[in-house]
């Protein structure tokens, strides 16, 4: 899935550079250069980093079934997904929209952060929990010796 989510992205990624952009008075470059954070690198980290190499990685069964592959896959597949919405909201905010302006910088503050962050900290504490205190796998006892000692 993500290998041909990646080929349309890239597909729509040229499509963007050669019409779109273009169409509206911006040339490719002004996105990516003449700015102090927005370089080239952001689309090639995202676009082939964190998106052609887990689509290769997870569309070959091999490399899919090895744990440490197919975990920096997964890895690099959120941190592709992350980039794509800092890229698809925060540089189209950051363009100049006057001739007389200038690209603008944003960093997020604090509380933007935490209020990112919280989600992922309670769903980690919900499966945590549930895991603990629900019956998730209640065969675990019988085939985990081990836990069975301990209860």
């Amino acid at each position: 899935m993500i290998f041909t989510y990646i080929i349309a992205k890239i597909i729509d990624t040229i499509y963007w550079a050669t019409v779109t952009a273009p169409g509206i008075g911006f040339e490719m470059s002004h996105f990516y250069t003449n700015n102090s954070f927005y370089g080239y690198w952001i689309l090639v980290t995202e676009v082939i980093i964190c998106g052609v190499i887990p689509g290769i990685l997870l569309i070959n069964k091999t490399t899919r079934e090895n744990p440490n592959l197919r975990l920096l896959a997964i890895i690099l597949g959120v941190i592709g997904v992350c980039l794509n919405r800092w890229v698809m909201v925060l540089q189209v905010v950051a363009v100049p929209v006057m001739g007389f302006d200038t690209w603008a910088l944003y960093i997020p503050s604090w509380q933007e952060v935490a209020t990112t962050i919280l989600p992922v900290a309670y769903g980690i504490i919900l499966i945590a929990v549930t895991y603990r205190y629900l019956p998730v796998f209640p065969q675990e006892l019988e085939l985990n010796p081990s836990k069975a000692q301990e209860s």
